[in-house]
């Protein structure tokens, strides 16, 4: 064997032997080669440049200990993909769908900090999954077929549904959306109660819960029947609150901003951390009631349905959401005496 060919390694010659033909290696041996390589790659990697990447990565919904909604643009402008049409199961929901797609309210990625109160008061009441969501993703022609193929049942009082999308049946109640969220396999305690019925309408309650949102008297007469007041007369606090509930859980059609008796009691318990009822079955109910009336919420919760079982979703047709800080969405506070209530339909699911 040419011992030339291992001239540019020293520590060869120096500290092996040859016995019967082979090469034995002392210990030292094997200690001074990975230096000497160690010194290679560390000679190599001073030459060149490091490049650090530019976008932090997102916060976890435990720490929030980061800003995610600055995010730095990377210039490159994004193709254009039209998505498939959806797939119907009956024809006849053909202008359903059309409506629906006009009217996509797939919900907010909220951003929140660990110090808030908001933040607090939905740690305490183990509302945080429901509004802080895992995914940033999410595909209108599939939750058009979820919404439009919805077929819905009921047992024992309880509503539930089943769906067809992407070639797949989906079965749709309270302990799927426990799974979806990754809330573990025990349900909860709380009962599943349809709150558009349960919650009647009570003066005194709505001017009580109104004095404490609004922090203000309630005008005589405010609250004589039923009405939506805007969120502009919440104090800044719950007027973070007052958005999230109403993007993510309590969703209405066109963004509506206006809180009616329903949803102020709904506030209050989760302010009081008394919460009476089970809130996957709300979001059950809402699901419904958005099929009977044409239009699309949650559509970042339906993703993780999706995900639990396994519709395939293609990358190409997806649509994306950043996060976003409530407190941009924050207006000046409008006093109670300057309200103009608005008419409201109530909620009714058969």
């Amino acid at each position: 064997m040419n011992m030339n060919q291992y001239s540019l390694f020293e520590p060869f010659n120096t500290h092996c032997h040859q016995t019967s033909n082979k090469y034995h290696y002392h210990k030292k041996q094997k200690h001074i080669h990975s230096t000497q390589q160690a010194h290679l790659y560390q000679n190599s990697a001073r030459k060149l440049p490091i490049y650090r990447n530019p976008n932090p990565q997102f916060p976890s919904q435990a720490t929030h200990t980061s800003d995610p909604t600055r995010s730095v643009n990377s210039g490159l402008p994004r193709a254009i993909v039209i998505p498939p049409t959806p797939t119907l199961v009956k024809l006849t929901n053909t202008g359903k769908i059309n409506k629906m797609m006009r009217n996509n309210q797939p919900g907010m990625m909220i951003f929140l900090r660990q110090t808030e109160d908001v933040h607090c008061i939905l740690m305490a009441a183990k509302w945080d999954t429901h509004v802080i969501y895992r995914g940033q993703n999410y595909y209108t022609h599939l939750i058009a077929e979820f919404y439009a193929n919805m077929e819905i049942k009921q047992r024992d009082g309880v509503f539930y549904f089943s769906s067809f999308v992407n070639g797949k049946n989906v079965y749709i109640d309270h302990y799927i959306l426990n799974k979806s969220l990754r809330l573990g396999n025990r349900p909860s305690d709380l009962p599943c109660i349809n709150i558009y019925e349960k919650f009647v309408f009570n003066q005194k309650e709505f001017e009580m819960f109104l004095g404490l949102f609004c922090d203000e008297d309630v005008p005589l007469g405010l609250c004589a029947k039923n009405c939506g007041i805007s969120f502009r007369h919440f104090t800044p606090k719950y007027q973070k609150l007052a958005i999230i509930l109403r993007e993510n859980i309590l969703p209405k059609p066109k963004h509506d901003r206006f809180f009616d008796f329903v949803d102020i009691k709904v506030m209050f318990q989760l302010v009081s951390n008394y919460v009476e009822f089970n809130i996957n079955y709300v979001l059950v109910l809402n699901m419904i009631y958005a099929h009977l009336i044409d239009y699309m919420p949650y559509g970042l919760l339906i993703t993780s349905i999706f995900e639990t079982y396994y519709v395939q979703m293609s990358r190409v047709y997806t649509n994306k959401i950043d996060y976003f800080s409530v407190e941009g969405l924050v207006q000046d506070k409008i006093p109670l005496s300057e309200c103009k209530p608005s008419t409201i339909s109530p909620i009714s699911i058969l």
